[in-house]
């Protein structure tokens, strides 16, 4: 069983890795310096050039994962593919797809490392930290929304049609977590976590 779900794990990030050359990449990559810049200073210039799902670790226990949003992560101790995981890593955040594995959302994966966790959302991030996103703006009807990151930063997305009655309960106090949607042939490349709901929709950047 322990093998069928580390393959099926493998295989979905393997097709995860395939879709990186999408709409979404591109828009990212070429976004122009001054767009990173805006609103920086000098204590928040490792932030630059990381895309909104790619998240510090800034510390690390025996049960809990804490990001530099200040949001907590719970991880099953007994996975050895986090024992090389340092502070001041950057992981992204996936939804996760694993049918074999029930009792965990979503998983951290390690680009550089090569490896993955599964994990649940403990705590989320701390309201007044500079890396927690916000609301700025939200049409529940059209399923379109307005995310404010600490940079001043404003990206708008669309929700995925399955996702609308999800999403038409957000409202504008909530906070967010920004992730990857790692299933297969989607248009919709992102998932949105939603801390105060505990749950997540899919979502796809609007140019």
């Amino acid at each position: 069983m322990k093998n069928h779900k580390g393959l099926f794990l493998l295989i979905s990030l393997l097709f995860f890795n395939s879709l990186q050359a999408n709409e979404d990449e591109e828009f990212w990559n070429n976004l122009p310096p001054s767009f990173w810049e805006n609103g920086t200073n000098a204590a928040y210039r490792p932030y630059e050039y990381r895309k909104p799902y790619e998240h510090k670790i800034v510390n690390i226990t025996n049960q809990l994962i804490e990001l530099e949003d200040g949001s907590e992560w719970a991880y099953d101790s007994r996975n050895s593919e986090i024992s090389n995981w340092r502070r001041g890593d950057i992981i992204t955040l996936l939804q996760n797809v694993d049918s074999w594995d029930l009792d965990h959302s979503y998983i951290f994966h390690h680009d550089v490392r090569h490896s993955s966790v599964a994990v649940n959302l403990h705590a989320g991030p701390l309201e007044t930290n500079f890396h927690a996103n916000h609301v700025a703006g939200l049409d529940n009807e059209n399923g379109r929304i307005h995310i404010e990151n600490g940079l001043k930063n404003v990206f708008i997305f669309t929700i995925a049609p399955e996702d609308l009655e999800k999403f038409k309960t957000w409202k504008s106090t909530h906070t967010l977590i920004l992730g990857k949607n790692n299933c297969w042939c989607t248009k919709y490349g992102y998932i949105l976590v939603n801390v105060d709901k505990n749950h997540f929709v899919r979502a796809r950047i609007v140019d």
